[in-house]
């Protein structure tokens, strides 16, 4: 029994270095609202990491969340580097807002007017600036049909045909 205890804090600890630097983004079409809502999931720390290269300052994400100010350093930094396409017109995305998850955060983005998706072109540099293998996850949900994509340092885009 002291065993597996012991194997599941060593376990826990290494998990907890997230040896992985991913984010996951959902986008979803949302046909009675003629919308797509976005939700991207970032671990803390390589958000805040990524931050502080682009600031030039010591930030701290979990602070800033507390005081209010994180989306005025979050919105400028997503709008860079999330962007959209939709039929192969540009897209204006609204900043929703962030919340804090645990170990990560979540923050939410839409684009309104969108009746219909025969292609949607995702560019997501998040956290490029940081880490060589970053890995952004691009999950698509259109009509209840999800499509998934890895995009990575190589391949910074995808584009969902429908």
């Amino acid at each position: 029994m002291a065993a597996k205890i012991f194997l599941t804090a060593i376990l826990s600890f290494f998990w907890s270095l997230h040896p992985f630097h991913v984010s996951v983004t959902d986008i979803v079409h949302k046909k009675d609202q003629k919308a797509l809502q976005i939700t991207s999931r970032v671990f803390l720390d390589d958000l805040e990491l990524a931050l502080n290269d682009v600031t030039g300052e010591t930030l701290d994400v979990i602070a800033l969340s507390k005081s209010g100010e994180l989306d005025n350093i979050l919105k400028p930094y997503f709008l860079k580097n999330f962007k959209l396409r939709v039929d192969d017109e540009k897209t204006p995305l609204k900043y929703l807002g962030s919340q804090l998850d645990q170990d990560a955060l979540m923050v939410f983005l839409e684009v309104e007017n969108v009746q219909t998706v025969s292609k949607l072109f995702v560019r997501n540099t998040l956290i490029f600036e940081k880490y060589d293998d970053q890995s952004n996850i691009i999950h698509f949900n259109y009509n209840d049909e999800v499509t998934s994509a890895r995009l990575h340092e190589d391949n910074p885009y995808v584009i969902f045909e429908r």
